[in-house]
């Protein structure tokens, strides 16, 4: 037999060696796909929330005339706010149910709209100038403030300062804890405030949307994820 014919085989012990190898590569890389993949899902959801929220709110406006000039029904009573939502809000997007009170807001004090992703907007009213928006992309997994869990408000006396990249002409917003007149809010505020800074050492991260936002929606290296 010519050493041409011979046939050229792995061993069983290369073989093993070869699959740890692959199984080293990947236990060391899919995690970092993963949280990657599911950082873009959160994103993806809550850009879709936000923009589905913000073209209502326009629309209305084109009906109902300038935010500023609405009137925002009683303080947490979920009654009024059912009516008024379904008046103003409801109209002019797309949505499958309304759940009233909320089961996903503490104290029942928010009425639930259910768009047809899944996503829930509760809506809660606590003052007669603006109405707040807590997001809720997942109702179905616990609430996880920066995962899952994101505020905003919309109302009036509305506006950042006028060299803030989230821009100046912004009805709904992220929560900002500013004051009405407005702030040149900078990433370091995003992400640094004390109170509700997107940061690992808040549990409550009332920033976030905005620090994603700040970052032309992106969830970058340093979010507490």
């Amino acid at each position: 037999m010519n050493i041409e014919d011979k046939k050229v085989a792995f061993t069983l012990a290369e073989v093993l060696i070869t699959l740890g190898i692959i199984g080293i590569v990947a236990a060391m890389t899919l995690p970092a796909l993963i949280t990657k993949y599911q950082k873009q899902v959160t994103v993806n959801r809550l850009k879709h929330a936000y923009s589905v929220l913000s073209q209502a709110v326009k629309l209305s406006e084109v009906y109902n005339g300038p935010i500023d000039n609405w009137d925002f029904p009683e303080e947490r009573n979920t009654d009024a706010a059912e009516v008024w939502l379904k008046k103003n809000i409801c109209p002019y997007m797309k949505y499958s149910d309304i759940i009233n009170p909320s089961t996903l807001v503490a104290n029942n004090q928010s009425v639930d709209i259910k768009l047809t992703n899944g996503t829930v907007l509760s809506f809660w009213f606590n003052t007669a100038e603006r109405f707040h928006v807590f997001i809720f992309l997942n109702p179905n997994k616990p609430t996880q403030s920066g995962k899952n869990y994101f505020a905003f408000y919309a109302g009036k006396s509305q506006g950042y300062g006028p060299n803030n990249v989230l821009g100046s002409n912004m009805i709904v917003r992220p929560y900002d804890f500013s004051n009405d007149a407005g702030v040149d809010n900078t990433r370091a505020f995003w992400k640094d405030d004390v109170n509700r800074g997107c940061n690992r050492n808040n549990d409550n991260k009332g920033l976030c949307a905005g620090l994603i936002m700040y970052d032309g929606w992106e969830i970058k290296d340093d979010y507490p994820w």
